[in-house]
């Protein structure tokens, strides 16, 4: 990974910018080439991630990770377009902020999981989305817009699920416990 990072900022420097990117643009290659390296990185460190390295690993490409995360293996993460919150949860295999391209047009956008959100295990966040505080993404679930703060989230595509909080629970003993 640290090979991954050295890459990525001496080698190879790539600023993204959220905005759309034709095929035969720099910025396209740019970007394929980091994820492709990424890719690798999985397949032959895998064993690094869902540790205490991936939020070091991620800010070392450029992410902005908050405190008390707790990361798995992502894929697809944008450098420098990916920013997640403090006492953030993001499950096993969460497509954070992959590539879309349609049409030979690479469209790439900030995303941004605020604190104390979840997002569950194969879920896909899509570039230009805001995950709010404290909302929680479902299984292998798809927003197709921002959410709002506590919300839940289940489904591809995505549909709003009422949540009810209980009485008896307890924020401190759940992003605290002793």
């Amino acid at each position: 990974h640290i090979m991954l990072a050295f890459f990525r900022w001496i080698i190879f420097p790539w600023a993204p910018k959220a905005g759309n990117y034709t095929r035969g643009s720099l910025m396209f290659h740019q970007k394929i080439m980091v994820d492709v390296l990424a890719k690798y990185s999985l397949l032959y460190a895998h064993s690094m991630y869902a540790s205490a390295y991936t939020n070091i690993y991620l800010r070392m490409m450029g992410c902005k990770v908050g405190k008390r995360v707790e990361c798995s293996n992502l894929f697809g993460f944008t450098p420098g377009l990916t920013e997640i919150g403090n006492e953030t949860f993001i499950a096993d295999f969460v497509g954070l902020n992959p590539p879309e391209v349609f049409r030979g047009i690479l469209t790439l956008g900030m995303v941004r999981i605020e604190d104390r959100a979840f997002v569950g295990t194969g879920s896909v966040i899509r570039p230009g989305t805001t995950i709010s505080k404290g909302c929680l993404v479902g299984l292998s679930s798809f927003p197709t817009r921002d959410t709002a703060a506590g919300e839940t989230v289940i489904g591809s595509p995505g549909f709003t699920m009422p949540r009810a909080k209980s009485s008896d629970e307890n924020d401190a003993a759940r992003f605290n416990p002793t």
